[in-house]
């Protein structure tokens, strides 16, 4: 059975990806920074394994494959870099701290992790880099937490060149898939129907059905599958968290 290593798997979008390729098969390693319980025991439910790192301390980032593929008890196969920093910021209100902090966590930590990935993987493994519709559809907002997924995809296609033909990296990009804090569901539902032309809120379920596909079609390498119902193909001049 293939392992596969989920980044910031226990909550949010990674679960979701965590579960469907559980179902496909897969076994997952669950990542957490500060959610150990929920990815212990989403982990304990799906046969799979749970392990712990700060990923913005970049010393220790790529012991975590290490850790990874000796709680899966061999070489892992894939390797799903979803853990992601979302804090807003723009032009005017940038600061280094909130760069450097966007950069080492969405952009350094997965480009490290992959090094050492690609170091230990067996013949056709994957790497999927979580990414985002909104660098298909800008916008001033989240300037920090954008020029570093805009940064991963850069890396999607450098490391897809370098690793290949052992492993393959793809980009996934969602759209507005779950609701933010404190958002009202119902709410929710209304406004991202709204966000994108098929009409319709974006299943988490399908975006995870977008990473198996790029973990498992050995034909896909150095590209991007945009899984966001089409929202990248209508121009916002602000994020969704800021529309009514």
């Amino acid at each position: 059975m293939k392992s596969v290593l989920i980044t910031g798997g226990a909550k949010r979008l990674g679960e979701a990806f965590a579960r469907a390729l559980a179902e496909a098969g897969w076994t997952p390693v669950i990542h957490y920074n500060a959610s150990r319980e929920e990815a212990e025991a989403l982990a304990s439910s799906l046969g799979g394994h749970a392990v712990g790192r700060d990923l913005s301390a970049l010393e220790n980032v790529e012991s975590l494959i290490d850790a990874a593929a000796t709680a899966a008890g061999g070489p892992l196969s894939g390797l799903v870099n979803s853990a992601s920093i979302f804090e807003h910021d723009d032009a005017g209100s940038v600061t280094p701290q909130a760069l450097l902090r966007h950069f080492a966590v969405n952009t350094a930590a997965p480009v490290l992790l992959s090094r050492r990935f690609a170091a230990q993987a067996p013949a056709g493994a994957a790497i999927v880099n979580v990414l985002d519709q909104k660098l298909w559809n800008p916008n001033p907002d989240h300037l920090s937490y954008t020029l570093a997924k805009a940064a991963l995809r850069e890396a999607t296609t450098l490391c897809a060149q370098a690793y290949a033909p052992t492993v393959r990296v793809v980009g996934v990009a969602p759209g507005y898939a779950l609701p933010g804090p404190g958002e009202d569901e119902a709410a929710f539902e209304k406004k991202a129907a709204a966000q994108n032309p098929l009409g319709r809120r974006l299943e988490p379920k399908h975006v995870a059905d977008a990473v198996r596909f790029a973990l498992e079609n050995p034909a896909v390498t150095g590209t991007v599958v945009l899984a966001d119902n089409g929202e990248h193909l209508v121009p916002s001049a602000r994020d969704v968290a800021f529309k009514p």
